[in-house]
């Protein structure tokens, strides 16, 4: 019943509202590729990070396109240096002057496609859709459901990674089969922040074999507990001791766990930094320990293998687990309770991780 609630309010009852004051799309399909593409991304550093080797393969096969990435507050640290974009425009989408204003500049800067990057119905891109229709503004999006009748191109690929969904959503939007392969997150680190991570690595060894752990999954049903990182870290001490260092990543209230595991075990805490500098030092790592969140995606990036853990199975795993990269993954068997996962299990999958990576550097 609470469900049929939610999907009354947050899906019924908009759509409704939507097809009283506005027609099913009637904009007409352009020749040719468009001029100007105006991709819309909020949301989180995950979200963004996702959608970076989507930009990049545009830029690199038709660079005669004019790339804009509309994003929030919250990810643009993540597309703010990117040379793959021509304009990256910051936008709250929680407010409506914010919205107007983007409006008019997509408006005055003839802009003939906007892809909205978010997978399924989000209300306000499907405002946004239908304003652009008015003014003759194409539009696309991946599984609206509903909604998809006030999108010009609506995509609905099941059974793959969000990487994947994105860059069909836009080969469907140009016709155009990409030929750029490798669709890894791309991250774009200044002189600065590359040089601050080396200056870290220093004190950690350069030449040393080094594990990453973040301790942070940002959602409580993603939060693996604190006794489980300290008796996760006394076994690697125990049965890898010296064979590895161990770098410690934390946000928030997890910096205070990251605290108290160093002092019983000597592990480094990586610094309080921006993310692309935690990006640049987890570079040097030979693997990461994670819980579900952006940290899989800066993984990817660097290209760094992963341990990582997952409350749920299912959609959720398929469209976000990490991309390109060697990964072990430990799923809940019950949704929501992550730590059900033992540290036994965790241990096992990171040392069977780094036997394998030792080996496969004595074969090179």
């Amino acid at each position: 019943m609470k469900q049929q609630i939610e999907k009354l309010l947050r899906c019924k009852i908009p759509g409704l509202f939507l097809a009283l004051f506005f027609r099913k799309r009637t904009v007409p399909a352009c020749t040719g590729f468009p001029r100007h593409i105006v991709f819309l991304r909020p949301g989180k550093l995950g979200d963004m990070l996702v959608a970076t080797p989507l930009f990049h393969a545009l830029k690199k096969e038709l660079p005669q396109i004019t790339i804009t990435v509309v994003c929030s507050p919250y990810n643009h640290v993540i597309v703010k240096n990117t040379p793959d974009a021509d304009n990256v425009k910051v936008v709250n989408f929680h407010s409506l002057r914010s919205l107007s204003d983007l409006l008019k500049w997509i408006r005055l800067n003839m802009v003939d496609m906007v892809v909205d990057l978010t997978p399924g119905i989000s209300r306000t891109s499907t405002m946004l859709s239908c304003f652009l229709g008015k003014a003759g503004t194409r539009t696309a999006g991946m599984h609206k459901g509903e909604f998809s009748r006030f999108f010009d191109i609506n995509t609905d690929p099941q059974g793959m990674h969000i990487i994947d969904r994105n860059r069909i959503l836009l080969e469907t939007v140009l016709q155009y089969q990409f030929k750029t392969t490798g669709f890894n997150p791309l991250i774009y680190s200044t002189k600065e922040q590359v040089a601050a991570a080396a200056d870290f690595i220093r004190g950690v060894g350069k030449d040393e074999f080094i594990i990453g752990i973040n301790l942070s999954a940002g959602r409580k049903e993603r939060q693996w507990a604190y006794e489980n990182y300290l008796s996760l870290s006394l076994m690697i001490l125990k049965y890898l001791g010296e064979s590895v260092k161990v770098i410690l990543f934390s946000h928030g209230e997890q910096k205070l766990w990251a605290e108290q595991i160093a002092r019983q075990t000597g592990f480094h805490i990586a610094p309080s930094t921006d993310i692309l500098t935690t990006a640049e030092i987890l570079r040097f790592c030979e693997l990461l320990f994670t819980p579900d969140t952006a940290f899989l995606h800066l993984a990817s990036a660097v290209k760094v293998p992963v341990v990582a853990l997952y409350c749920t199975a299912g959609e959720n795993l398929i469209r976000w687990r990490a991309y390109g990269v060697k990964a072990r993954e430990l799923v809940a068997s019950q949704a929501l309770n992550v730590n059900e996962i033992t540290v036994q299990e965790v241990f096992k999958e990171i040392n069977d991780m780094l036997e394998t990576g030792k080996k496969d550097t004595e074969t090179r």
